[in-house]
């Protein structure tokens, strides 16, 4: 059996892991990363985010708690960088659960 699936959002990645494991020939197509959009670019980047700004607001409230007043300032450059650290992680692993388990990931559009 072969199998070509388009996309290589939690479906396309389920199906391509459910047909690897029974034995079929897979090629995963997906235009921009592996995992899905609502994963890798709102949700995970988003809930980043917010514990960020928690951590902030508790520093806020750190003299209320009979601590030392605490400056702490978002940087964005950081804030970036930690989001883009776990969303590749979280791709990298989709990827070489994907790969160990035989499927050919191509970087690109697939059509009907």
């Amino acid at each position: 059996m072969k199998f070509v699936i388009i996309g290589g959002g939690p479906a396309g990645v389920e199906a391509a892991t459910h047909a690897a494991r029974m034995g079929a020939e897979v090629v995963l197509i997906e235009r921009d990363i592996v995992g899905g959009a609502a994963n890798l670019w709102d949700c995970i980047p988003s809930k980043a985010m917010i514990s960020t700004g928690a951590v902030l607001a508790l520093t806020k409230r750190a003299e209320k708690m009979g601590l030392m007043p605490i400056t702490a300032q978002i940087d964005l450059d950081s804030l970036k960088s930690r989001v883009s650290s776990i969303t590749g992680r979280l791709a990298a692993s989709k990827m070489a659960l994907l790969k160990s388990q035989g499927v050919t990931i191509i970087n690109g559009v697939g059509r009907m």
